[in-house]
């Protein structure tokens, strides 16, 4: 892992890129010396596309970079705040997939990704069907499945919010 400044920022070459790609840590990636545009997927990861190596999630281009390869077959990239954006070498470690999903299992309700409504949301639906509104009427209103609903409303989803 050769370790290079570029400006005020220290950078070290990743991994099966001939030394075209580096990882800075700030956790931005350079190409041929310039930052390299990413693309944000719809579970909050990023991707860009390396030089060799094709498609790769940045935070295992910055991880690869920074604290070596990958220690066994099916490791994975942990994100010590859970925050998939912040990709700072500091942030990431390498850990195994059952330690990474303990973690995962911590992300409910409005924290998730995925998530479709906030905790203000919640509270209202809740409102809405113990004034009586029917679950298929508050799901066409919010453009959801009515089990979505009636999982909210019996507390079998976001179950964290009063």
């Amino acid at each position: 892992m050769s370790e290079v400044f570029m400006g005020q920022l220290r950078s070290r070459s990743i991994p099966r890129t001939g030394g075209h790609a580096f990882a800075r840590e700030d956790g931005q990636i350079i190409v041929r010396g310039a930052v390299a545009q990413v693309i944000q997927r719809p579970t909050g990861y990023r991707r860009l596309w390396l030089p060799v190596r094709r498609w790769t999630y940045v935070h295992v281009a910055v991880c690869e970079a920074w604290h070596g390869p990958q220690p066994a077959p099916g490791h994975q990239v942990d994100h010590e705040d859970r925050d998939r954006t912040n990709n700072r070498p500091e942030n990431l470690s390498w850990v195994t997939p059952h330690y990474n999903y303990s973690r995962r299992k911590l992300m409910r309700g409005p924290d998730h990704p995925f998530a479709r409504f906030d905790a203000p949301t919640v509270r209202a639906i809740r409102k809405l069907a113990e004034e009586g509104t029917g679950h298929r009427r508050i799901a066409r209103a919010y453009g959801v499945h009515h089990s979505t609903i009636s999982n909210l409303v019996h507390r079998r989803t976001y179950t964290e919010i009063v």
